[in-house]
């Protein structure tokens, strides 16, 4: 008779007929006969079980039941980018990819985006040259001993997908953006690419500020400089060569004063500065805002700016 009422109930009302019993002195028999009445089938206390069981329980089972359509959910969309990062570094993404697998969630991995327009109608040079550094950070993180589905590297181009841009009311590229794995986007997730540059190893510690990942940028081996100085060690060798029975412009002191101010205006005009520190192409101006280039020596100047008092260096010694 009592296997279809749950225990938890049963001694809850065993317990109540108690203490109702020892309150108005019942003899055993009433308190027996009671008892046969409440649990007997289709007695109160089983409707009342039944309801509350259904009642109490069915939040809970739709908790469940999203909860697991979730985890279902993420788990197919982490597969999908990981599937993605085996092949490409980079994943290229179109409008649809970007809102399923950046913008909605669930998701529990960051997303870094490049917002580019590679297509050569458009003549983006520097777009080209930050995809390339793009491509070295990629690599690095998916070649990495620490790479894991926590951090992926996309791509939006204009031409596939003009309405993410017009979603984010975006008008200039390249810009590089973090989507974190909680919340929106902030005002620091938006890299300073006017200020900072577009080198590897500037977004590389970005994303270490945005996202705690740290990243070892490894660059592919390049010889041109290696084949440089073998051309240029060939090119002296074989004029001394040629020279042999004649070698006194070695003696030339002229030429020799000529190429130590050489060496030494382009070490004024800020070049070494450029290869140790690695300045910014441009900087903005703190009165106006504006991204601009640098034509003075100072711990601020820029990139092409110090390149061009190199050369103006060098013109005035020739």
């Amino acid at each position: 008779m009592l296997s279809k009422i749950p225990p938890q109930n049963t001694l809850c009302l065993f317990s109540l007929l108690l203490f109702s019993a020892s309150l108005s002195s019942l003899s055993f028999s009433s308190f027996f006969s009671l008892s046969l009445l409440i649990l007997s089938p289709g007695s109160l206390l089983e409707r009342f079980s039944v309801r509350f069981t259904s009642a109490t329980l069915r939040p809970a089972v739709d908790l469940c039941e999203s909860r697991s359509v979730r985890l279902n959910l993420l788990s197919e969309k982490v597969e999908q980018m990981m599937e993605w990062s085996s092949r490409r570094s980079v994943i290229r993404m179109n409008g649809d990819k970007f809102r399923r697998f950046v913008k909605a969630p669930p998701r529990n991995y960051s997303v870094i985006v490049m917002f580019t327009a590679l297509q050569p109608q458009r003549q983006c040079s520097v777009c080209r040259q930050a995809n390339e550094e793009y491509q070295v950070l990629a690599n690095s993180w998916r070649y990495s001993s620490a790479f894991s589905n926590k951090l992926f590297f996309t791509v939006v181009d204009y031409d596939e997908g003009a309405d993410v841009f017009q979603q984010l009311n975006m008008n200039s590229a390249p810009t590089f953006m973090h989507f974190p794995a909680k919340g929106k986007p902030k005002r620091a997730d938006t890299f300073d690419l006017q200020r900072i540059g577009f080198a590897s190893e500037q977004l590389a510690k970005w994303i270490a500020d945005r996202t705690d990942v740290q990243i070892r940028v490894f660059r592919p081996p390049n010889y041109s400089g290696t084949i440089a100085l073998a051309l240029l060690v060939s090119l002296v060798g074989g004029l001394l060569y040629l020279r042999r029975n004649n070698l006194e412009f070695i003696y030339n002191k002229t030429g020799w004063a000529m190429a130590a101010l050489c060496v030494v205006f382009a070490m004024t005009s800020g070049q070494m500065w450029n290869h140790i520190r690695g300045p910014p192409y441009a900087h903005k101006n703190p009165q106006n805002g504006q991204a601009q280039i640098c034509y003075t020596v100072s711990s601020t100047c820029t990139l092409p700016g110090r390149k061009r008092l190199c050369v103006l260096y060098l013109s005035f010694t020739i």
